[in-house]
């Protein structure tokens, strides 16, 4: 890997200049955290990427680590880190992050609340799923 930006960008098949930033989701830990820290302008699109893409491989500690770092937040930065846990049978996390949401004065919406049931179901923790389906 060269130092140079255009190469990270090369390197990846990233074009920082569109709004396709898919490939980041592909790319692999310590690669996607360089390529990522190298954009020049990181909007919230950018910023949900990286999340939902660290979170869609199971790199749940580096998705904290962005979101954490995120300056604003929406449903689908919060949804990312939700879905992630979810995905991996987070029950109790799925459950603190949408208290969390909430406290943050935002509205779950559809995603929030089936992946919140889905974690719940996969946990056996029917009595919760029956609780947050209704």
């Amino acid at each position: 890997m060269v130092d140079g930006k255009e190469d990270v960008y090369y390197v990846v098949g990233f074009d920082p200049g569109s709004c396709s930033y898919g490939y980041l989701c592909q790319v692999p830990g310590e690669l996607a955290s360089r390529t990522f820290g190298a954009l020049k302008k990181k909007d919230v699109v950018s910023w949900n990427m990286i999340i939902a893409g660290c979170a869609e491989v199971g790199e749940l500690e580096q998705a904290w680590m962005f979101f954490d770092q995120m300056p604003c937040r929406d449903i689908v930065s919060w949804n990312s880190l939700i879905t992630g846990y979810a995905c991996r049978g987070g029950f109790s996390m799925v459950k603190d992050l949408i208290i969390d949401l909430v406290m943050e004065n935002v509205i779950p919406d559809t995603v929030s609340m089936i992946s919140l049931v889905s974690a719940a179901a996969e946990t056996g923790a029917l009595d919760q799923g029956r609780w947050a389906h209704g």
